[in-house]
């Protein structure tokens, strides 16, 4: 995350997230042409095997390794990043970064580190949430696609190019209205979407479909949108760490999925009918994190307690921008959202 600008961390992520949806418009036809699910897992899972030889051409994150007492390596990394970037390497950056490194190094932090100050409590486990119920859902919404009536190959294949819209949400959005209020409007409409099923006729097919497709869309943006935004609230020093705990969250989320999906044995509609349940909540929750946009990103677990602490309830990066980008010390980190 650190080693992309910041105008174009949103590029990066609808870039990931058009190849997943791009595979998954295809795989159902895959799967109708293999018709043997062994050979469509061999098939699907065969490219993960080249994942592990990209570690190489990736670069560790310098402000990690400056919190782990590895100033030269930090320095050097930062030196290429200039150099590739075309630009002057400014000495007395390095300075700095050793500064920084001597205050880090002898201090060790595990994961319960996140839940031991208020605001980093607070913010983590409304995070968790997130993650649980969000993972959840949306595996819950596309394995739910042979319950509503259609052909389940066109259903799936739907449902996964319906994304793009939500794609270009995000790409216009959350630049604009920062990372809290799209997950916050963007899951309030999952779960009215989810609601009004329970006034649909049950033969009402193609409304059905409509409104899975609605929850669907609203669904990916809170999916898509919250990985930045978890990653840009993790303070660095815990950033790996802790993203690692809120996919365990949401991992957990998935495998429920299927037992949600399961209640659609008493009503077609009633799995999507739980995820807007599920949605309502976590945008009552989502209202309670700090705003990250245009604001210098915590490296430390002290500035992940003190981030946001300016911020109100209503405050919206698009409506006061002076206020939002102004209680933090521009000098404190070397990220800005």
């Amino acid at each position: 995350l650190e080693y992309i600008g910041v105008k174009k961390r949103t590029i990066v992520i609808i870039i990931w997230s058009m190849g997943y949806i791009i595979f998954s418009a295809i795989c159902p036809w895959i799967a109708y042409g293999l018709r043997d699910w062994r050979l469509l897992c061999i098939i699907t899972s065969a490219p993960l095997a080249a994942v592990p030889l990209f570690g190489k051409f990736v670069p560790e994150s310098a402000s990690w390794l400056l919190t782990q007492g590895r100033k030269k390596e930090a320095v050097k990394l930062l030196r290429t990043v200039a150099r590739i970037n075309k630009k002057e390497y400014p000495e007395e950056f390095g300075e700095k970064c050793f500064d920084m490194g001597k205050e880090e190094e002898n201090k060790s932090t595990t994961v319960l580190d996140l839940f031991k100050t208020p605001r980093l409590r607070l913010n983590n486990m409304v995070l968790a949430i997130t993650w649980f119920v969000v993972y959840c859902c949306y595996h819950t919404n596309t394995q739910n696609a042979s319950n509503l009536g259609t052909n389940v190959y066109d259903s799936f294949m739907y449902s996964s190019l319906v994304e793009i819209p939500a794609l270009f949400v995000i790409l216009f959005g959350i630049d604009w209205l920062g990372r809290r209020w799209p997950v916050a409007f963007s899951s309030f409409a999952a779960g009215i979407a989810g609601l009004v099923i329970l006034i649909i006729p049950r033969d009402a097919i193609k409304t059905y479909l409509g409104l899975a497709l609605i929850q669907r869309v609203t669904i990916t943006i809170v999916y898509n949108v919250i990985m930045q935004y978890s990653a840009e609230l993790l303070p660095t020093v815990l950033r790996g760490r802790g993203l690692a705990f809120l996919r365990l969250m949401g991992t957990l989320g998935l495998y429920i999925s299927p037992s949600i999906v399961y209640l659609s044995m008493t009503m077609p509609g009633l799995p999507l009918v739980v995820s807007g349940i599920l949605m309502l909540l976590v945008s009552a929750f989502t209202l309670y994190l700090p705003e990250t946009l245009h604001k210098h990103l915590p490296h430390s677990i002290e500035e992940g307690e003190m981030f946001g602490r300016n911020q109100n309830l209503l405050d919206c990066p698009c409506m006061n921008k002076s206020t939002m980008d102004s209680d933090e010390n521009p000098e404190s980190t070397m990220e800005r959202a």
